[in-house]
Formats: structure tokens, sequence, C-alpha cells
């Protein structure tokens, strides 16, 4: 018996080094690049081509010298120059290229560049139908290439998108694809669909002749407010719905607001956008309110509304990587489903700004009124589909084996033993931010109060 017991023991510890020298070889080893140049990406006309899950597309560019070194040198005004560009085995032709981000991220990056002649990843923009009027890349005006550079497991952007997709929420496709100019190697990004006309026409269909907006909330009641945020308006119609809903919300006490937005939208579908938005912890998004002093107007970020010729509003998600950390900023802040008195004052901030607590904002107080008798059960139908963990953990193994081999010949990245270590840390935060979530669906309160009755 001890004799068994000691060969037990001896193939058990040889299995054992074998596995560990396995893993130890797969991760020291930098997987071969796999090739591009004449693919075939199986891109068949269609957007739904360019963003299929099952493909990790190069954008092959080729930029005359001189252009490129003033795209770098003026990158903080974004300036555009025109490149050739091949993805696989289609010759795409002549369009923009940019860097992105000079209202978000591009300013603080470049400060922090750590000589002139580094220039550090930034996002980037492709614009097809400038140097050719009217080229389309299988029916797209433009995409976006977001470098991630905040986000070191390289998957929240695709994540976050996936779960309000998922969620019956209408947002942008996005996927991981690699940048390549004149040969050299930029590296791997977030593929995300612009929110233009192109994705107007293709979400709306036959309503598509609406009006879109980017990050401007139905507070103000000055025309003008929205007409410097609309982006696509093609039957030049005017801001009547924005200007309704803003001076109805002003004006109505509490209790009548969520019959006052469902004049305009559809409350169902804003309150399944808030409780993903919550359950992903987009402390950067619409319920991240934030002034510059105590009287000043305040504001939230990264959304865009459509608005039909109908009149009806619909919210779209944009810009998803400050998300899925918990406790994270603005974790002192009330959840935004709670209608207690609101607080008078702002909560200061690192960047001493104020920040508000979500329920000052008559609409969001709206959608909060409008979930009691319905939070629970929607929120439950999302965490068990489209937010499930073993849901998301299966999407992460699955990009993890699509980009494994570009995140390690990324030159801005320190290596895939630092990435898996970033994933891992992402995936014990999924579990941290499910296991919260799970309390305040078991603490919800159902009661109105009185008031509100």
């Amino acid at each position: 018996m001890p004799r068994a017991r000691q060969a037990t023991i001896t193939i058990a510890s040889i299995l054992a080094i074998i596995a560990i020298i396995g893993a130890l070889a797969y991760w020291l080893s930098r997987p071969p690049l796999p090739s591009w140049r004449g693919v075939d990406f199986g891109l068949d006309g269609t957007a739904a081509s360019v963003f299929a899950p099952d493909k990790l597309l190069v954008f092959d560019l080729q930029v005359e010298p001189h252009d490129l070194q003033r795209m770098r040198d003026e990158a903080r005004d974004e300036v555009a120059v025109p490149a050739r560009l091949e993805v696989g085995d289609l010759n795409v032709g002549m369009v923009l290229l940019r860097y992105k981000g000079s209202t978000g991220t591009l300013n603080s990056v470049l400060d922090e560049r750590q000589t002139e002649s580094y220039m550090p990843k930034l996002s980037l923009k492709i614009v097809f139908d400038k140097v050719v009027s009217e080229q389309r890349f299988c029916g797209l005006r433009r995409l976006n290439f977001h470098s991630m550079i905040y986000d070191e497991s390289l998957m929240r952007d695709r994540l976050c998108y996936q779960a309000f997709r998922e969620a019956g929420i209408v947002a942008p496709r996005c996927t991981h694809a690699m940048i390549v100019v004149n040969d050299e190697n930029l590296g791997i990004y977030a593929m995300v669909e612009q929110i233009d006309d192109s994705f107007v026409m293709d979400r709306f269909g036959e309503t598509s002749h609406g009006l879109l907006y980017k990050e401007v909330w139905p507070v103000s009641q000055n025309p003008e407010s929205y007409a410097r945020e609309q982006r696509w308006n093609p039957s030049q119609l005017d801001h009547t719905a924005m200007l309704a809903l803003a001076k109805a919300l002003s004006q109505a006490p509490a209790s009548e607001l969520p019959s006052l937005v469902a004049q305009h939208a559809n409350l169902d579908e804003l309150l399944r956008y808030f409780i993903v938005d919550q359950a992903l912890k987009n402390w950067d998004g619409v319920r991240g309110w934030t002034s510059r002093t105590a009287t000043s107007t305040a504001w939230n970020h990264n959304y865009y509304w459509y608005v039909s010729p109908q009149q009806r509003l619909t919210l779209i998600p944009w810009d998803l990587d400050s998300t899925l950390l918990h406790p994270g900023p603005r974790g002192d802040l009330r959840a935004w489903h709670e209608l207690e008195e609101v607080k008078s004052q702002g909560h200061a901030t690192s960047s001493q700004w104020l920040a508000w607590e979500p329920s000052h904002d008559a609409l969001t107080r709206a959608i909060a009124i409008h979930a009691r008798g319905r939070y629970q059960k929607v929120a439950r139908e999302l965490l068990d589909g489209p937010l499930a963990v073993d849901h998301m953990l299966s999407s992460i193994e699955t990009w993890h084996d699509q980009i494994r081999a570009a995140v390690a010949h990324d030159p801005h990245l320190s290596g895939l033993w630092h990435w898996q270590w970033h994933l891992s840390k992402l995936r014990k935060q999924l579990h941290i931010i499910r296991t919260w979530m799970e309390d305040e669906v078991r603490e919800w309160d159902d009661t109105l109060p009185a008031s509100l009755r």
C-alpha cells in the first residue's frame, strides 16, 4: 500500500510539473501575429460583416510621411490626413485618418508624453466619405478605434456594448481590431460603430428621418441648446420634442413625471437602460451629473438621443470604458432610484468640481417612480440574461483567444502576463459587482413615498 501511494504521488507530481511547464510555455512564448495582407475576412458589403464577433480585422493604412507627421504634430486639433486603406483582400481606397478625443482624453494623454518624439497610443477615427464623396466601407461612413489606454483588460467597451444590445437597448456594435500604419503595427483597439446617419438608418429603418443629438439632456428650454448638439436632421425638424419634455419636467409635480415622459419615450426601455447602466457601474454616463460650482448648470455625459419623426425619444449609450469597477468613483452617492428629498449641495470630486445625486434630475426621478413594482422583475431578468456573470466570462474567454496574438505584438502594452493579470482583476470585479447588484435588488423598496401616490 505505501508503494502504491508513493507511485500515485509521484505520478501526480510529474503531471503537475508538466502542467506548469505547459502553462509557462504558453504564456512566455510570443504567438506569431497572423498574416493579414490579402486575407479574405468575409466582408460582404454589410456592417454586420465588419462587426462579426468571430473575426479580428486589420486596417492597413499607407500615409505620406509628411502627412503623418502633420497629423501627429496637430493631434490636439484632430487634423485629418489622407490615407490609402486595405482590409485584407479588400482595397478600400482613399480615406481620412485622424486622432479622436479632443473633448475627452486626448489632451490629458498628450500631456503625459515622455518625450516630444514619443507618440502614446491614441484613439483614431477613419472617415470613408470625404476624400471620395459618398464612399462607404460596408455601408459605414466612419469607424472609431478606441485605444483602451485606461482599460488594461481590453474588454470593458466590448462587454458593456454587448450587454446593452442584448438587453434590447439600441447601442453601437463593438469588436476588436488592429491598426497598421506604413507597415508599423499600432496595436489592438476597440472598434466601435459610429452613431451617425448610417447607424440611424440601420436601427430605425422607416422612421430614420428624425433628429440625432449628442449629449444634450431635456433640461434647457432654449432651442439653441439642442441645435448646437444635433448630429443628423435630414428633414430639418425643429426641437419640439426635447423642448416640450424639458418644459413639462420643470413644471410638473413629481407624481405626474412618469406620465409626462411616457408621452415622449418608452419608460420600460428607459428602465432597462438605467438598470444595465447601474449593473455595469457606469459612473461617467447618464447617471453621472457634474457641475463646476454649486450654482452652475449640471451636465451628464456619454449618450445620444434619437427623436423619430413621430417625436418619440430613444436613449443610446456611448463611451463605455469607465465601467465595471466597484466601488468606483461616485460610490458615495445615493442610487439613481432613491426618491427621498434631494440634497441641496453637490459633492466635491478630486477635480474640485461637484458631483450631484442622480435623482436631482427630473427625468431620472420619472424613471425611478416608474420602477416601483417593476424593478426587481426587470433587474432579475437582466441579471440572469445579458448580465449573467457566466455569460460575460464566456465572452471574455472567447475574445481572449481571438486577440491574444495581437496583444502580444502591441507595442504599447506590457506583454501577455500583464494583460492576463488585468483580466483576472476584471473577472473578480464581475463577481464582486454581481454580489453588490444582488444586494441592490434584494433591498429594493417598492413602496412609493406618500407624496407620490
